[in-house]
């Protein structure tokens, strides 16, 4: 997948909106709000996308020092080595959290779980 391809800025875009998403849900939790259905469908969306997003990661072209790479074993190998582990990081906990909330536990320490994805806006420079 080319880095600058409409693909591609729309994939960025759609994840974009779901980092809008994750800032205001998890600004929305010190609330005692309904679960809605249509909430934890957006959340469960947001979690696959996130999952997805590793596995375009491994495709997505890259810009370095000699220019573009599109070489697979190549960009597997950098995202390997710089974005992988946070990233699975975050993807884990979230869907850990997903679990324990949808399993009926409400605990301090699955607020913390799920402010995590905070991290998340770490990457927008990444983006520019």
């Amino acid at each position: 997948l080319h880095p600058f391809s409409w693909k591609r800025v729309i994939w960025i875009l759609i994840g974009f909106g779901f980092m809008g998403y994750d800032i205001i849900s998890l600004t929305m939790d010190v609330f005692d709000l309904p679960d809605w259905a249509i909430l934890q469908m957006l959340e469960i969306l947001a979690g696959v996308y996130w999952i997805a997003d590793v596995c375009v990661s491994f495709m997505t072209g890259v810009v370095g020092r000699s220019g573009l790479c599109m070489d697979l074993c190549t960009i597997a190998w950098r995202y390997v080595t710089t974005w992988l582990g946070f990233d699975i990081s975050i993807v884990v906990l979230q869907w850990t959290a997903m679990f324990i909330e949808l399993c009926g536990a409400r605990t301090g320490f699955l607020g913390h779980m799920r402010a995590v994805r905070y991290c998340r806006l770490l990457r927008l420079p990444q983006f520019f």
